[in-house]
């Protein structure tokens, strides 16, 4: 028997049939004045915590470059544009 597990919902493990339920019991709890509220603040959060992860990120990644010099790769060099001529090489 081939068993079907519902779609991850935000990452959170929930189906989309359990996030519709959520978000009525919120609008009915809250209200259809203070649900766009809360999800506008909901976001301004999610963006800040995105932000402050990327500058951690960042400077865990300049700290090892500090301490391990030797593991930085050197820059690839930019190779220029293609020149997609075709030229006959059996001309004479």
């Amino acid at each position: 028997m081939i068993s079907a597990t519902p779609a991850a919902f935000l990452g959170l493990g929930i189906g989309p049939s359990e996030a519709l339920l959520c978000l009525a019991i919120f609008l009915i709890f809250l209200g259809p004045r203070e649900l766009p509220r809360i999800a506008r603040t909901l976001g301004k959060m999610a963006g800040h915590l995105r932000k402050a992860s990327d500058e951690f990120r960042d400077q865990v990644m300049n700290l090892d470059r500090q301490e391990n010099p030797s593991t930085e790769k050197p820059p690839i060099p930019n190779p220029g544009p293609v020149n997609e001529e075709k030229t006959d090489e059996h001309a004479g």
